[in-house]
């Protein structure tokens, strides 16, 4: 009779671990997946542009989302959090920012230029602090959903070089 219930006991406890498994993993799993990588955040969200600047002593780590565009910040040996920087761009019809395209500034990892809407409604943005003051820069040309945008920085001059592609040529 003893052996019987011995019987049932090791099937039940292999049962039961096959079902804990993943709970008594999941802290490990958080730290790495065993590639090496690991996790920066934005979870649940889909990545559809990301830039990593460096300048003036600071790196910076910039991602576009559906919900916005962010920068990853950390203290010097600390894990970060990310932080919405689109609060002053204009909004699309969903609520997140309305934006076509944006580059980063070469070597100066604060400077963002931004571009907004579409055909008439289209206007570049520039920040000098990573995100927390925009300012308008002006009207833009083109009609392409998602252009290309590029820009040189301004080395002998206070102005940056913007270059933008429009349906038929490269503008500035």
């Amino acid at each position: 009779s003893r052996l019987a219930h011995t019987g049932y006991l090791i099937p039940l406890l292999a049962i039961s671990l096959l079902f804990m498994a993943p709970l008594l993993v999941r802290p490990l799993a958080a730290r790495d997946d065993g590639t090496g990588w690991r996790a920066l955040g934005l979870r649940g969200q889909t990545v559809l542009n990301f830039a990593i600047a460096s300048g003036e002593g600071e790196h910076m780590l910039y991602a576009e989302t559906a919900t916005g565009l962010w920068r990853y910040v950390a203290a010097e040996g600390a894990d970060g959090d990310w932080e919405s920087i689109d609060a002053g761009l204009p909004r699309n019809s969903l609520g997140g920012p309305a934006l076509a395209a944006w580059r980063v500034v070469p070597g100066r990892a604060r400077h963002i230029y931004a571009l907004t809407g579409s055909g008439a409604f289209r206007q570049l943005y520039h920040t000098a602090d990573g995100g927390g003051h925009w300012r308008s820069v002006g009207p833009a040309p083109g009609k392409p959903l998602h252009p290309a945008l590029a820009i040189l920085p301004g080395l002998r001059t206070p102005s940056d070089l913007i270059l933008l592609a429009t349906d038929t040529r490269l503008q500035r």
